[in-house]
């Protein structure tokens, strides 16, 4: 017998298609059901004929590597296939790790507020905000201020620091913003709505058009929101989306915080992974190996009072089991394994201790054209749905997949609404441009925001069930290329606000 609870599942990225990396680092996978992954065969009836009226042989010929990964939405846990589905590499900010296959933070020092890190050919600069996480001293979690920096190796904080000489294995460092000197920043509203600086170089700060900004800090309260850069020079920031009640604010004698986030847009990097599932209750333990496996869609959904989910798509090349050092059915250049059948070398990453995301208190902003959807049309559903549109390739002497041929990157979703009034509607009928996005956070302070800059509604009228019940409106949409920005979908993560 085996249990669903003992099924463990990890991906690793491949440098070559269907080829499992040396020595791999095989990152844990959140999944919610037993996932549908498998190499299906395919089997001809032979067409001998025979005097005795019975099947000579029922022949192997091919085989597909494909399935589903049903999960729900958490902060950092599905970043590796994300990349996958929109063919692309998170933006990387300044960050340290310690983990089971690294030790990258150090040392604290509380007298000279100093953290020791290893030189890993990059630091944060004078000014930057760095929230450290899952220290082990309480005082050392929190949000700090650059003051020095002691080249790759060591950075000096404004706020007090208590020592830690052993820095446990889950803490983390990452530049989440900056700080402008007092009086710096100000805010301008009017025909064009901006944020302009005379000290800080705001072209430096790693930022391109259409990225999400968190302010903070500024006298008029209503400032310190969300934002959204239209453009971008070394003294202002113009912005297509700001909060209501924007205004203009000097910013005299203030601290201006600016939260930054690093983006995942579309694009056109094939990416493959090595997929690992290990029943843990066997005995001998049985590993299974999804080889090629590419991310052919996903679907994030939000519903009343429920747990967000996610579905990821896959298809790929082939598969083999492996047990006791032995593995079964070899498939070419198959990797070496251990004693218990696991690929040769292999580390397990665990995955981040992060809370699931709910639509009811997680659920920060839900927008169309730019405002939130409030009022009586209040979302009944939401979700954004990715496909990749991909293709197995199949040849002569291969029993799977030789590699996958790629389609175009399609954005479609649905919003269901009550219906209250007929913008909407409206909006179905003209062909209107818009936009959607949608922003998540969870109580430990980090945030998801996912942003289609141009859609347009491909369906949805008013629906009247019947006597007692409710109108509402299910519009279906389709994301198209914002020029401007050059991309159709942004996924953009926060390691931290305040």
């Amino acid at each position: 017998m085996s249990d669903t609870n003992r099924v463990a599942l990890r991906c690793v990225e491949e440098v070559a298609f269907g080829v499992v990396p040396t020595a791999p680092v095989l990152e844990e996978i959140c999944y919610t059901s037993a996932p549908n992954l498998a190499f299906v065969p395919e089997t001809t009836v032979s067409e001998k004929i025979r005097s005795d009226r019975q099947i000579d042989d029922l022949p192997l010929v091919g085989g597909e590597a494909a399935g589903d990964i049903n999960s729900e939405l958490a902060f950092r846990v599905h970043d590796k296939l994300l990349e996958g589905a929109f063919f692309n590499d998170f933006q990387a900010r300044y960050g340290r790790d310690n983990n089971v296959v690294a030790t990258q933070i150090t040392d604290v020092d509380g007298t000279f507020e100093e953290v020791t890190v290893t030189d890993e050919g990059d630091a944060p600069s004078v000014g930057d905000i760095v929230r450290h996480e899952n220290f082990g001293v309480e005082q050392n979690n929190g949000f700090f201020t650059v003051a020095s920096v002691i080249g790759n190796v060591s950075y000096v904080v404004n706020e007090d620091l208590a020592d830690e000489a052993v820095v446990p294995s889950a803490a983390r460092i990452r530049v989440v913003g900056i700080r402008a000197a007092t009086g710096d920043l100000t805010a301008t509203a009017g025909a064009e709505d901006s944020i302009g600086s005379t000290a800080t170089d705001l072209s430096a700060l790693d930022l391109e058009p259409g990225d999400w900004l968190k302010v903070d800090g500024f006298a008029t309260a209503a400032d310190n929101d969300w934002v959204r850069i239209l453009s971008i020079t070394n003294v202002k920031l113009v912005l297509d989306i700001v909060p209501s009640g924007w205004a203009t604010d000097t910013g005299v004698g203030v601290d201006v915080d600016l939260y930054l986030g690093e983006r995942l847009i579309n694009s056109t990097i094939e990416k493959s992974y090595t997929i690992e599932e290990e029943f843990e209750d066997h005995s001998p333990v049985t590993f299974q190996y999804f080889r090629g496996m590419e991310v052919d869609g996903l679907v994030i959904n939000a519903t009343p009072q429920a747990i967000v989910t996610t579905a990821f798509t896959f298809s790929g090349s082939d598969a083999f089991f492996s047990d006791s050092g032995e593995p079964a059915d070899v498939p070419d250049q198959l990797p070496a394994v251990d004693g218990v059948g696991r690929v040769d070398s292999a580390t397990t990453l665990p995955l981040p201790e992060v809370e699931v995301l709910n639509s009811s208190s997680n659920v920060a902003r839900i927008a169309r054209g730019g405002t939130p959807i409030t009022g009586a049309n209040f979302v009944l559903e939401a979700s954004i749905e990715i496909a990749n549109n991909l293709r197995q390739l199949n040849a002569v002497g291969f029993l799977g997949a030789v590699d996958i041929g790629v389609g175009e990157f399609g954005v479609t979703g649905t919003l269901n609404t009550y219906f209250d009034d007929a913008s909407l509607a409206r909006d179905v009928i003209a062909n209107t441009e818009t936009s959607f996005d949608m922003r998540f956070q969870d109580n430990g302070a980090h945030v998801i925001v996912i942003d289609a800059p141009r859609i347009k509604f491909s369906e949805g009228s008013p629906e009247n069930p019947g006597k007692n019940q409710d109108v509402t409106i299910n519009l279906s949409y389709q994301a198209i290329r914002e020029p401007t920005f050059d991309y159709t979908l942004k996924w953009m993560r926060f390691n931290g606000i305040r």
